[in-house]
């Protein structure tokens, strides 16, 4: 379980208790550092634990793990691809453990913990752990949810940027689309002492007052000037994660429109067809000028687009449905 005494080492395995999650390339990175600015606040770089490793333990073991067990599954997990320059202290994680695992979850906390070497308060940062907000947050009944929109318009155009990314707009438009509703299911979800919602077009224009929001999520105080230094800036991040550089940067305004030169008016308008009731509901100015004719014709020409997405979700979500029957048993 979460939150017990290693028998070995005396110490106490504690779940993050925070979360920053959202749609891909929306600013979690930038929440992420300002959450990282409060004081004895420290959240590592991504962990991809439930997104990318958890399935494939279940479908391996049985818990409770034994230390060869563990040992074993800390070096499978240390060949996910993302997580290539973590430097994760795999003895410190079994010695937290006190050489046994009793969950899943158990082992999830100790990763994070292990990697905030010492902080005061431990946060994780994985926006497709998104997906995973109701069994995480029933399971741990103090955790927090940071959740980060940002204009679809702009999270196509930053998207395709990324090397990992060859999809086209319609398939990006739409993960932000149900990415969005599933932000909006968590806010309706949990109370409002549990989750903070933030729009990163907020967040650049005034980062001062979302710092102060995350801070009383979480229960601390921020301090003066609420900045970090470069190597603190650094350990946000991966040493591959070049197109996370802009975190160091002063936070500005600027890169708000950049879609705008990135994208064809013909790009822009179709994204607001596919997000426009998603987009309203988080106060975005969709734009839609076409007739209803022709904008049905247009989401027409992106279904099979926007279906290769919902195809691979499903698989995702079959996962997190997985994890639930597991938990309940």
């Amino acid at each position: 379980m979460v939150g017990r005494r290693g028998k070995e080492s005396g110490s106490v395995v504690e779940p993050p208790r925070f979360l920053i999650v959202g749609p891909p390339r929306s600013g979690t990175t930038l929440v992420q550092r300002l959450a990282s600015e409060l004081p004895g606040v420290r959240v590592p770089p991504e962990t991809h634990f439930f997104d990318h490793y958890v399935a494939g333990l279940l479908a391996r073991r049985s818990f409770p793990l034994d230390r060869v067990a563990l040992e074993e599954e800390l070096r499978a997990y240390l060949t996910i691809g993302d997580l290539e320059g973590l430097e994760l202290d795999t003895g410190a994680v079994v010695e937290l453990l006190g050489g046994t695992c009793s969950s899943p979850l158990a082992l999830f906390a100790a990763i994070v913990q292990t990697l905030c070497d010492g902080a005061e308060v431990c946060g994780e940062k994985t926006p497709d752990h998104l997906r995973w907000w109701r069994p995480l947050t029933r399971e741990l009944p103090e955790l927090r949810i940071v959740a980060v929109l940002r204009d679809p318009r702009a999270t196509v155009a930053s998207g395709r940027r990324m090397p990992w990314s060859s999809h086209p707009h319609g398939v990006l438009a739409e993960a932000w689309r149900l990415g969005a509703q599933e932000v909006a299911r968590l806010a309706d979800g949990l109370p409002p002492e549990r989750r903070l919602v933030l729009r990163y077009e907020d967040v650049v224009r005034a980062p001062d007052e979302a710092r102060e929001r995350i801070g009383r999520l979480i229960g601390v105080e921020p301090r003066e000037p609420g900045e970090l230094d470069e190597p603190a800036i650094s350990s946000l991040r991966l040493p591959r994660e070049w197109w996370k550089d802009k975190v160091s940067e002063p936070v500005s305004d600027r890169w708000v429109d950049r879609w705008r030169e990135e994208l064809t008016e013909q790009e822009a308008l179709e994204i607001a067809l596919v997000c426009r009731d998603e987009m309203e509901r988080w106060g975005y100015e969709a734009d839609v000028g076409a007739a209803d004719g022709a904008a049905d014709r247009m989401l027409a020409d992106l279904e099979w687009q926007r279906e290769l997405w919902r195809t691979w979700l499903e698989r995702k979500l079959d996962e997190v449905a997985d994890f639930e029957r597991r938990l309940a048993r």
